[in-house]
């Protein structure tokens, strides 16, 4: 043990404090009226929130002079403040008889971990009696007790108040993004140069380009070209000058995918990079978890796309359908993603990474589908794209990417931080039962 301070003592747990266990709840006559007692149970101990009341002739009675302790459960050893109310089976009351309840409170909340570490019980963990009546508490004089109280609760409350604050860094971080994103599509993340070439032009070389290479028999193979719709823009919103909203299907070739027999053992674990939808997460796709074999592409709906291109998740569980990823290696993809092939046009996959980023709410919105909402092939293809000149496209995904990189460096400064202050409450606790405060 350390050396205490002078006029300090050592006590053990058992001889400071009386005990009463609580009842269970079919012991209890059940109510409902003002007149009743809260039931203390372990969600009214934990959250605050007394659903439930019971005749206050039955049961056992605590008040605000007691300290309130989960014995059985998970979070056994966590203490609380006592409140007037009937005791559940889970929750034991101390009453302290030589120290002020507070300090005592603070010190049980110093040894939660010790307490929840060496627990006993096979099924459902509880307190174990034996380690907690041993735990050696350090008593300093009354008055000191409570000055010690008064300066923890202070720091307590600080350190509280700067994880709550830590702890809504993120939320702010994601809208913040979500701002950067709405600015750039609407023209309002970068200065406009008058010289630029309007999309238009823009617009109208990749729509020639791709009939040239059709008629090269390069394209799509058909008996007669068919002109890509433009698109409706009836409740679209207004433009910046020089922008033009087209749609993904009119300026790229959108593909989906497909999955190789899993039967057959030689069309895996090969060399080619196989995408599933789970692996596209806004991000940049460098590997894969799966490979398929050249056998197993050539026996499948499986394409290769070249580096560059853009996948959208069409199908997946909770928020991967609408998520998109860019492709820096050559990669197939399955069934539940489509591939947007940027390559074969001069504006960066970038844009259109964060473009799709942007409006994942109103992507996911645009599925069908049962139990499992989907996109598909010709969803995708008439999602509307608003096209900034070339050269602003460049400056927008700059922008953006600049603006998130300063994001993701406060996210890390802030996990730092957040680490820190978990450790903080215990440093102080440890210090002030050592009489360092």
């Amino acid at each position: 043990w350390e050396e205490l301070p002078l006029g300090w003592k050592r006590k053990s747990l058992a001889d400071l404090v009386e005990v009463r266990k609580g009842k269970k709840p079919a012991e209890f006559q059940a109510q409902s009226g003002i007149d009743g007692l809260p039931y203390i149970d372990i969600e009214a101990f934990e959250k605050g929130n007394f659903r439930r009341y019971a005749n206050q002739s039955l049961g056992v009675q605590v008040n605000e002079e007691d300290i309130l302790i989960v014995w059985d459960g998970a979070r056994s050893g966590l203490v609380g403040r006592g409140v007037k109310g009937l005791l559940g089976s889970t929750i034991a009351a101390f009453r302290p008889k030589e120290t002020d309840k507070d300090y005592l409170r603070l010190f049980l909340h110093s040894k939660y971990d010790d307490i929840n570490t060496n627990t006993r019980g096979t099924g459902i963990p509880h307190v174990n009696p034996e380690f907690l009546w041993s735990l050696q508490v350090p008593i300093p004089p009354l008055p000191e007790q409570r000055r010690i109280v008064e300066k923890l609760e202070r720091l307590l409350a600080e350190s509280r108040t700067a994880r709550e604050a830590l702890a809504r860094v993120p939320a702010l971080l994601k809208h913040f993004r979500q701002s950067v994103l709405a600015k750039a599509f609407r023209g309002e993340l970068t200065e406009r140069d008058p010289s630029d070439e309007p999309a238009s032009v823009l617009l109208e070389r990749i729509r020639e380009e791709r009939r040239r290479k059709w008629e090269e028999g390069k394209g799509v193979k058909s008996k007669k070209y068919v002109e890509p719709e433009p698109p409706d823009t009836s409740g679209l919103p207004e433009l910046p000058e020089g922008w033009a909203w087209t749609k993904l299907g009119y300026v790229f070739d959108v593909f989906t995918g497909g999955t190789p027999s899993r039967k057959r053992n030689d069309y895996w674990n090969g060399s080619i990079p196989w995408v599933s939808s789970g692996e596209v997460a806004f991000g940049r796709i460098t590997d894969t978890r799966e490979k398929i074999t050249n056998v197993g592409l050539e026996n499948s709906n499986a394409k290769l796309h070249p580096r560059g291109t853009v996948l959208l998740a069409m199908i997946g569980e909770g928020k991967t359908r609408g998520q998109s990823a860019i492709l820096d290696i050559d990669a197939t993809n399955n069934q539940n993603v489509a591939a947007i092939v940027c390559g074969e046009t001069p504006i960066p996959p970038e844009y259109i990474f964060y473009w799709l980023m942007a409006r994942y709410d109103e992507t996911r919105g645009g599925s069908s589908g049962g139990a499992q909402p989907a996109l598909n092939g010709a969803r995708v293809k008439e999602i509307p794209l608003p096209l900034a000149s070339l050269a602003e496209q460049h400056r927008i995904f700059a922008k953006i990417e600049s603006l998130f990189a300063q994001a993701e460096a406060i996210e890390r400064v802030v996990e730092v931080a957040r680490r820190r202050a978990a450790k903080v409450d215990q440093a102080v606790l440890a210090r002030a039962f050592r009489g360092e405060l």
